[in-house]
């Protein structure tokens, strides 16, 4: 005759189910949370750095040459600024000048065309 148990395994396994999710609820994530925006916001106290309106949210790459990312860091170090920062101003100054109904002018073609020319090996 076969042994009769008092244990309702259904029921067991939704306690052991929930008891998992109320683990995995506490549990930190082991991904960040996304990084919120932030607004520019003026005056504050004199010495502390400035909240920007740059969202990290598009996180891109960009690869340097070794000459140019020795005097950027120079530029960054010497002038206490940071290196995003130069980059950024440069694009945003480049794309003044030369980006316009969403292409760029001729002045700005020959600046890159320029530029690979003399970076070519």
């Amino acid at each position: 005759m076969p042994k009769t148990s008092s244990i309702n395994i259904k029921e067991l396994g939704k306690k052991v189910q929930n008891a998992a999710l109320d683990i995995a609820d506490k549990t930190p994530s082991a991904t960040p949370p996304a990084p919120e925006e932030t607004v520019h916001q003026s005056g504050g106290t004199p010495g502390r750095k400035k909240r920007t309106s740059i969202s990290r949210k598009n996180v891109k790459t960009m690869y340097f040459e070794d000459k140019m990312w020795i005097e950027l860091e120079n530029v960054g170090y010497n002038n206490r600024v940071n290196t995003q920062r130069v980059v950024q101003a440069a694009i945003y100054d480049f794309f003044k000048k030369h980006y316009k109904d969403e292409r760029l002018d001729a002045e700005g073609m020959a600046i890159i065309e320029e530029y690979e020319q003399a970076i070519q090996i």
